[in-house]
């Protein structure tokens, strides 16, 4: 199985008919190696005939460096006897990093990033990342390439926002499956011992989820919890002034309705405009300060027994005074 940066590759199929050409299986050995060509890549590479031999020249960088060995095609199962000949490896400092997202169905897509060393100078450093997908409907796994600048303290002064897409032909999810990478927070900042490694920090993106609960804040905003972790605002919370309140008309069960008399409603979110809000956590007619009651009650129960000592030494006094007038 053909290799790229020490990591195997996804199989992939052509249909070899009496039409196919070579021209045809060059792009389909350029597309299932994840070769990206074109636009401002140094070097031209690609696949093309040389004096009959198949030469094949990948992108830069030790991730990106090819290894075919025979074996690596067959035909029905049958391994094709083609010899190969490395004259070179890629070099440049490199790093990847494997990562999922997911398309309009929830569907997990994976993706690999490489970021290579491309150019460095006295004021800036460069390094040029490549996108691809065997995830993608189509047979080119190559998706996209552009360039990270660093200024002289690690921090990216150009190149931080990364557009591709992912055809997703094959399924019922939306196709192209446009994505963007914020790359505005990656840290030019390494070391010859550590070297340089890529992770993904965050995304927007998830597997779907099953709504479990829901939050109530004190603004009326609905915050939907699913079991994926993901959190969605739901709805919003609206209440509504009256210019004369006691003109409503009760309608039973605690509820009122608008008036003749009590005019038109006015619909503001709570705390705004006077409308009062709401308080969280709390069930209608129960949303009393427990804490701040029972000191209350204590306070009060030792005042009632303080009371009722002083009246049980009046009534003392006055049965001993009876007893003295007799």
């Amino acid at each position: 199985m053909q290799k790229r940066g020490g990591r195997s590759l996804d199989q992939q199929t052509l249909t070899v008919g009496a039409a196919t050409t070579v021209t045809e299986f060059l792009t389909f050995m350029d597309d299932s190696m994840g070769i990206q060509t074109g636009g401002s890549l140094p070097g031209t590479p690609g696949l093309s005939m040389v004096t009959g031999q198949i030469k094949v020249l990948g992108n830069y960088g030790t991730a990106n460096d090819i290894d075919l060995s025979v074996g690596d095609f067959t035909v029905s199962g049958t391994a094709i006897p083609i010899a190969f000949t490395k004259n070179q490896s890629a070099d440049g400092e490199s790093a990847l990093t494997d990562y999922v997202v997911f398309d309009s169905l929830g569907q997990q897509v994976k993706v690999k990033m490489t970021a290579v060393l491309e150019s460095r100078d006295s004021v800036s450093t460069s390094f040029r990342w490549f996108m691809e997908s065997f995830d993608d409907s189509d047979q080119d796994i190559a998706m996209a390439n552009g360039l990270l600048v660093f200024d002289s303290k690690g921090t990216v002064t150009s190149g931080g926002t990364a557009t591709f897409s992912i055809d997703r032909g094959n399924t019922a999810a939306v196709s192209p499956m446009q994505l963007t990478a914020d790359l505005s927070t990656v840290s030019g900042i390494s070391s010859a011992a550590s070297g340089s490694t890529l992770s993904l920090a965050s995304q927007d993106g998830s597997d779907p989820g099953t709504l479990t609960g829901f939050v109530i804040d004190e603004t009326g905003v609905i915050n939907g919890v699913f079991d994926n972790g993901i959190i969605r605002t739901l709805g919003q919370i609206t209440l509504s002034r009256f210019s004369n309140p006691q003109g409503l008309l009760e309608s039973g069960s605690g509820t009122y309705r608008e008036g003749v008399s009590s005019g038109s409603p006015f619909i503001t979110t709570p705390g705004n405009f006077g409308a009062g809000s709401i308080r969280t956590g709390s069930i209608e007619l129960s949303n009393t300060d427990i804490g701040r009651n029972l000191v209350e009650l204590i306070v009060a129960s030792t005042n009632y027994r303080g009371n009722a000592r002083v009246i049980s030494s009046i009534q003392q006094l006055v049965d001993e005074l009876l007893v003295l007038g007799r």
